[in-house]
């Protein structure tokens, strides 16, 4: 038998190969004597599928029960179901700085890869990996096709009697992926999540706050909100920088962060200007960590109102870079009385910063 036929009645066997759900259980359970093979697989298909099976056991045998694993299969089939098939039948992993990362799913279908990755501590090693993890960018898929340029990733859950966190990734290249050769790599991890709810007082509120122009790094909101405020000429520029096209916005010019405030994620101030109610964040610097805020309007009978806009900028303070966010909410005064100010602070931090890099040959 040839090369190519062995990969093709491996891939056919393997496709058609399900573990019966007492077998799992006694995997699982530890070995309580010899299974016998003719006990371990139901096969279905044609009479050379079956038999390419039977002469593959001995080599199946374990990237079938990986790929039937609770914790990861179920993971998979509940927040990536779209790539429950395509669970790789071998391990792809590498480790640096005590963190394993595992390629554990792929689909690559044109210039395009759907790819389920887990991180888990190295044996031995430190707690790192406790929980919830986000990644920071320099991620991503080069093949001989192209390098992956436009990407985005989901957190999809940490399971505790695996001690691995899982995402899934969304990638896409300028041209058609090559499956020959492909290698996926990551650089950066924050492995301290946290969230913390609680309500805010409006008590320190400033009324008709003083401004200050700030060129703006990023904006966001409703249809209505970019109506208003357009109308409002919040963002009408008062200085041309031809080589720099960014928008302007006049925000609060309240208390202003020191380096002390630098690994925190701090209310500024608080203000109500021409029927807005202003709410002003320092996140802190940003080069290993990401922190951010939610807020939320809640009235009297517990409904919740989001930001209609939100802003962002940067200011250099003893030479680091600072990032701020001020989100507004367009609400009369006298509806302002009766709500409260509720917020969700989340902070990403602990970061390592490891070389990872799996190498996937899936031809």
């Amino acid at each position: 038998m040839d090369d190519k036929t062995f990969k093709n009645r491996y891939k056919q066997a393997y496709d058609r190969i399900v573990p019966r759900e007492e077998c799992m259980e006694r995997l699982l359970e530890g070995n309580r004597g010899e299974i016998r093979s003719r006990r371990i697989f139901t096969i279905a298909g044609t009479g050379t599928a079956a038999a390419a099976a039977i002469c593959l056991l001995a080599l199946i045998f374990l990237p079938v029960v990986a790929k039937a694993a609770p914790s990861f299969y179920e993971m998979v089939a509940k927040y990536a179901p779209s790539l429950a098939d395509y669970c790789l039948p071998v391990e792809y992993s590498c480790t640096s700085q005590g963190i394993v990362m595992q390629v554990e799913a792929i689909n690559v279908e044109g210039n395009s890869a759907h790819v389920v990755v887990s991180f888990s501590d190295e044996e031995g090693g430190d707690d790192l990996i406790h929980g919830a993890v986000e990644l920071l960018e320099n991620y991503g898929i080069q093949s001989y096709g192209g390098e992956s340029s436009i990407g985005g990733h989901s957190f999809l859950g940490y399971d505790e009697a695996s001690d691995k966190a899982y995402f899934k990734m969304d990638l896409t290249a300028v041209q058609k992926m090559d499956k020959a050769k492909m290698v996926f790599t990551a650089y950066r991890l924050l492995t301290d999540i946290s969230e913390e709810e609680q309500w805010i007082s409006l008590d320190t509120m400033v009324r008709d706050p003083a401004t200050r122009e700030e060129r703006l790094s990023g904006r966001t909101g409703s249809s209505e909100g970019y109506a208003y405020y357009k109308e409002k000429n919040v963002f009408e520029k008062t200085e041309d920088i031809p080589d720099d096209p960014r928008p302007t916005a006049q925000v609060m010019d309240v208390r202003r962060a020191d380096a002390g405030l630098a690994d925190e994620l701090t209310i500024v101030g608080s203000g109500y200007l021409d029927g807005v109610l202003r709410v002003q964040v320092c996140r802190g610097t940003f080069e290993e960590a990401d922190r951010h805020t939610a807020f939320f309007l809640v009235d009297s009978e517990g409904e919740k109102r989001v930001e209609d806009f939100k802003v962002g900028w940067n200011e250099k303070i003893e030479g680091e870079s600072f990032s701020f966010e001020e989100h507004w909410f367009i609400v009369d005064e006298e509806e302002l009385e009766n709500m409260r100010l509720y917020g969700i602070f989340y902070r990403n931090e602990g970061l390592v910063k490891g070389e990872w890099e799996v190498t996937l040959e899936l031809e």
